[in-house]
């Protein structure tokens, strides 16, 4: 799991061991691999927090990157059906879509009018 503060962290723990269920141990392989791009303080355990001693975000940074992925979103006109990004990472000037998911309609033109 990976979550966006320590507290999170805490929060599906707990709600978890309520539940009964399990959150298992990285191997030591991912560990070790996730480790490589944690801050020397963070530890790679499940859940991870990635977020402790992130740098203050830039916003200019941060709407740069939602306009160009609405430019991309209208240059896929009708066919565009859904577009999904979660999370969207910031640290400082730095941001990055970690997921994201765009469904078209392969029949629907590229045209920017709904239904045409």
């Amino acid at each position: 799991m990976l979550t966006a503060s320590g507290g999170a962290c805490d929060i599906i723990a707990d709600l978890a061991s309520a539940q009964e269920l399990e959150i298992p141990a990285f191997a030591e392989r991912t560990a070790d691999a996730i480790a490589e791009h944690l801050r020397p303080f963070a530890t790679a355990r499940n859940p991870l927090d990635v977020t402790g001693g992130a740098r203050p975000a830039d916003l200019d940074a941060v709407a740069e990157a939602i306009a160009g992925l609405a430019a991309t979103a209208l240059s896929l006109g009708n066919a565009l059906r859904a577009v999904e990004v979660n999370p969207m990472w910031v640290d400082g000037d730095q941001v990055e879509a970690l997921d994201v998911l765009v469904v078209t309609d392969a029949e629907q033109g590229s045209g920017t009018e709904p239904g045409r």
